[in-house]
């Protein structure tokens, strides 16, 4: 269980169970793998928590992962099927959904796979099954690629069920690094997902806010120079470390009630100065 999540129980506490106990069950026989959790609306949630408990599963069972079935639940993202069947293609496990608010789930034969870590860093073996959804989503290495240098800007991004924070000068953040250091702009979100992995695989540097976009970076190469605008938690120190990726932060403002904030822009200009000195 990610740390943030143990956080969130000690916070806030289990959900009621007398009340769940009242909900109806309906049975399921298996194998049904068992692997979505927090946040399966959130695609940086399904790149660190889920996909590779899926990766898990699919090396576990072999030629019975395309027979057995997933459970999803009715609020996953419209996504996230896609994204699946992008890297299992004919090999997909049929769908069994489910809404956790409305009934209970019986399972003959779960398929429960861990997240491979330990102590919430990843564990090294995930990297090569990243690597293989690269090359199934977007193709091998060496390809020409978009862009070497990218600015990711979430100006673009909206999510509901999602934490919402805006940096109001972000604008000029993106034209600041597009102009004066020679960042190509990007909003990841508005390319076909194998588009961003192959985007984030063949960049030597990638800048953005904290966020989903960035937890991209966890298809990166050892060595990508990964800056990251803010500081939530511990999630892109984790991917740098797995993936053995140069981490550069920059502080942003004090942040008001709706989660909005400034970038200091001279503090910004220092930063990327400095990332580019290290780039050489």
């Amino acid at each position: 269980m990610p740390s943030y999540w143990r956080k969130a129980v000690l916070e806030y506490g289990l959900p009621n169970i007398d009340e769940e106990r009242t909900l109806p069950v309906r049975r399921l026989t298996g194998p049904v793998i068992v692997f979505t959790g927090w946040g399966e609306s959130t695609y940086g949630h399904f790149l660190i928590e889920m996909l590779p408990r899926l990766l898990l599963a699919h090396r576990a069972l072999g030629q019975a992962f395309a027979a057995a079935s997933m459970l999803v639940p009715t609020s996953a993202g419209p996504w996230f099927l896609p994204m699946i069947r992008e890297i299992f293609g004919n090999g997909t496990p049929k769908v069994d959904w489910y809404d956790p608010s409305l009934e209970r789930v019986m399972i003959d034969g779960a398929v429960l796979p861990a997240l491979p870590s330990i102590d919430s860093w990843f564990h090294p073996e995930l990297a090569g099954l990243l690597d293989w959804v690269g090359e199934r989503v977007s193709g091998p290495p060496g390809r020409k690629s978009l862009a070497k240098k990218i600015f990711l800007t979430r100006a673009l991004f909206t999510n509901p069920l999602s934490e919402q924070r805006r940096c109001r000068n972000e604008l000029k953040l993106a034209e600041i690094a597009a102009r004066e250091f020679g960042y190509t702009v990007l909003a990841l979100e508005t390319f076909p997902w194998p588009s961003q992995v192959s985007i984030l695989s063949d960049a030597e540097i990638i800048i953005g806010e904290f966020g989903s976009a960035l937890h991209g970076a966890i298809f990166s190469k050892p060595e990508t120079i990964v800056g990251i605008i803010g500081f939530l938690n511990l999630t892109q120190t984790t991917i740098g470390a797995f993936r053995r990726h140069r981490n550069a932060y920059l502080a942003s403002g004090p942040r008001d009630g709706e989660g909005n904030y400034d970038v200091d822009e001279i503090a910004f200009r220092g930063f990327l100065g400095a990332i580019a000195a290290h780039a050489l």
